[in-house]
């Protein structure tokens, strides 16, 4: 098991970045918008915390509301509870209404990505 963590912050992009190949193997500016089009057309890969990030940064029109956001909001977690149905493969998380169960069927509160063919789609809720 591991922890990340996001971080927000302004930051100076005339600066250089510096890949080191470890951690980090390249990089690029790009928007959350931008972010998730290239995750669907297969161009990079996001981890699921990391795709429900960037799907509610581009829910913000700009970083600063973000960042106000964060104060305001709760911190999520996600430690995944992985479930197959005929609907497809579903990662429950804590406040999800299946997430002791495993059951995706089970009737409450939302916390989770359904991960199809076609897309990811995060869904939460109460």
């Amino acid at each position: 098991m591991f922890d990340t963590w996001f971080f927000t912050g302004v930051v100076d992009t005339s600066h250089e970045v510096v890949v080191c190949g470890s951690e980090m193997v390249a990089h690029r500016w790009i928007t959350p918008a931008g972010a998730l089009l290239a995750q669907r057309s297969g161009e990079i890969q996001l981890a699921p915390p990391t795709f429900v990030t960037v799907q509610w940064l581009g829910a913000h029109s700009r970083a600063a509301d973000a960042r106000e956001a964060l104060g305001r909001e709760p911190i999520l977690t996600f430690r995944p509870r992985i479930s197959r149905s005929a609907a497809g493969t579903f990662m429950l998380y804590p406040g999800d209404a299946g997430y002791e169960t495993g059951d995706p069927e089970q009737p409450g509160p939302r916390h989770r990505i359904l991960a199809l063919a076609e897309g990811w789609q995060y869904e939460r809720s109460g």
